[in-house]
């Protein structure tokens, strides 16, 4: 969450009853930071093997424990437990007004006591991001929260930083609001920390038309965020 604030990114979390009976101040803050709160179902069964009374007890009693909580009702976006239904199961959670949600990408994150290696974490993330894809990280993995910021920054297209110099870049961007102006300024500064010249960035002809396009792109989805908040 800290992350995910401090990149201005917002996300999905599909969460089960134990976080909201345990860790009740994380969930108020997903929801009040602007994050998507979706059904993971309360227990965490196979729902494979569940009828359709306790298939709806697991879904509408987490549901409402959310909304006891947060005064207001959690998204009407459902992922099955281990990814396990059966189409009865797809039938039911529409007829409960859920969109049944899976994911486009996976890993073996899940084991607390057995994380991946970091750098072979982002290389696998980053060779099956494509449009529409929809990454599925576990919350509670150290080597996700330790490649996050980096991994956003790399989903826009730019070139990762530390986060002092991406502060300072921002600075720019903001005096100039939000113009090419700034994002001039700012790419400038970056090439100057990195040891170089805009001159020689771009084989001598300077910052090429999509640099700006990208830059621009992320520190305007900075400020919409912002906004919103």
């Amino acid at each position: 969450l800290d992350i995910l604030r401090e990149e201005s990114v917002t996300a999905a979390f599909f969460i089960l009853g134990h976080l909201v009976e345990r860790e009740s101040a994380l969930v108020l803050r997903m929801a009040q930071e602007g994050h998507t709160v979706c059904n993971h179902t309360y227990h965490h069964k196979d729902m494979a093997k569940a009828n359709k009374e306790t298939f709806s007890k697991e879904l509408s009693s987490l549901d409402k424990a959310y909304e006891a909580l947060t005064g207001t009702p959690m998204s009407s976006y459902y992922r099955p437990p281990e990814g396990r239904f059966t189409k009865e199961n797809l039938a039911w959670a529409k007829e409960m007004g859920y969109k049944t949600v899976f994911w486009s990408f996976a890993y073996a994150d899940w084991d607390t006591e057995n994380q991946p290696n970091a750098s072979a974490a982002m290389e696998k993330l980053q060779s099956r991001v494509h449009n529409g894809a929809i990454i599925l990280l576990h919350s509670t993995s150290a080597t996700n929260a330790e490649i996050l910021d980096e991994y956003i920054m790399k989903l826009f297209n730019i070139t990762y930083l530390d986060p002092k110099v991406r502060k300072q870049i921002k600075s720019y961007i903001e005096e100039y609001h939000y113009t090419y102006s700034g994002i001039h300024k700012a790419l400038v500064y970056h090439f100057e920390i990195k040891g170089g010249s805009v001159e020689k960035a771009n084989g001598g002809i300077g910052i090429v038309p999509w640099v700006y396009q990208n830059a621009y792109r992320y520190y305007y989805a900075l400020w919409e965020a912002q906004q919103r908040n």
